[in-house]
């Protein structure tokens, strides 16, 4: 179990593989784990700004949303720390345990305790939390060990506490199937996987629509390709509904289990058109222009009549895609 074979192996992969021993992490990752890995580093750097001397600014800014989220969580850690130190250093934050490597998010030497940001809804975080307690409890020399999980879309904070024994059960037990050599098991966290488009489960799961048995992409002839469009596009369209549903109940104060409600609380302000026409005269044209922006060739033709010229036209092409009409 050592190599290049186990590299995917980390305390991240923990939860994953108690749900299925079969679950092989991703390299290329996915849109959440981008979220995600973009609201860690700001998190990160919320603690090393000003404290350590190259300090970088992360290359991904946030979106409003995950400001706000991101700032809840510092506010929330700093409260937990008190007047003790907070390290966000990468380098302090590597851990060893049971043959894996991972890096927390934030640790507290003095008080005991190491946290780890979480986007998105609550999860099963215990067995990956163990292998962060377990390393850190082997560095300082010390028996117990508690993890704070910011849940920072939440607004909620999940306290795990661990001692050695309890740390390295957690951790065994996650392993038990990948240790077992069990069939996959098609569950919540198989959009992480690298054999998310190849897995015998995944397929059952979906064979109750023909055109998804057994379909191998780059082996299958572009008629069947094109029927496999289809059918994803039957599934699609049930999914949408019932996600509908969900949302409707959910804004009824319905509680589902597995599901978050995300508002979008922005509001937008605009002013009619009919009000800057009127006050039109008051405005510099440059400043009305410019707010306006460009227009449509049709449009600028239309409004420009004899006065639109071709040469005025600037071409830009978009990226190409293919529709595919249903039977």
């Amino acid at each position: 179990m050592s190599g290049t074979k186990r590299e995917w192996l980390r305390p991240s992969a923990l939860p994953k593989l108690a749900r299925c021993g079969q679950f092989r992490g991703d390299p290329v990752g996915s849109v959440y784990a981008e979220r995600g890995t973009r609201m860690d580093a700001w998190f990160r750097y919320a603690f090393t700004v000003g404290v350590v001397a190259d300090a970088e600014t992360p290359k991904y800014p946030l979106k409003e949303d995950e400001h706000e989220s991101v700032n809840w969580a510092v506010d929330t850690a700093r409260a937990l720390a008190g007047s003790a130190f907070i390290e966000a250093r990468e380098s302090e934050l590597r851990i060893e345990a049971e043959g894996m490597t991972g890096t927390a998010d934030l640790l507290c030497e003095k008080l005991g305790w190491s946290a780890d940001l979480k986007s998105g809804m609550k999860g099963d975080y215990r067995s990956q939390q163990a292998a962060y307690a377990l390393g850190f409890m082997e560095r300082y020399f010390v028996d117990e060990w508690t993890v704070y999980l910011l849940y920072c879309d939440e607004r909620e904070v999940e306290t795990l506490r661990f001692t050695r024994e309890s740390a390295t059960e957690a951790i065994h037990d996650a392993l038990a199937l990948y240790h077992g050599g069990v069939p996959p098991v098609a569950n919540e966290f198989c959009g992480y996987c690298v054999n998310r488009f190849d897995c015998p489960a995944r397929r059952e799961s979906l064979g109750i629509i023909p055109e998804f048995q057994a379909i191998m992409f780059e082996q299958a002839d572009s008629t069947r390709l094109v029927n496999f469009v289809r059918a994803a596009k039957v599934v699609e369209e049930y999914s949408e509904k019932a996600r509908r549903e969900v949302l409707a109940r959910m804004l009824k104060g319905e509680k589902i289990p597995g599901v978050t409600l995300a508002k979008n609380g922005k509001t937008t302000r605009t002013v009619a058109n009919e009000h800057i026409a009127r006050l039109a005269d008051k405005i510099p044209i440059a400043d009305l222009v410019a707010a306006i922006g460009s227009l449509s060739a049709n449009k600028a033709q239309e409004l420009l009549r004899e006065h639109f010229d071709e040469s005025m036209v600037t071409e830009s092409h978009g990226s190409a895609y293919v529709t595919i009409r249903k039977k």
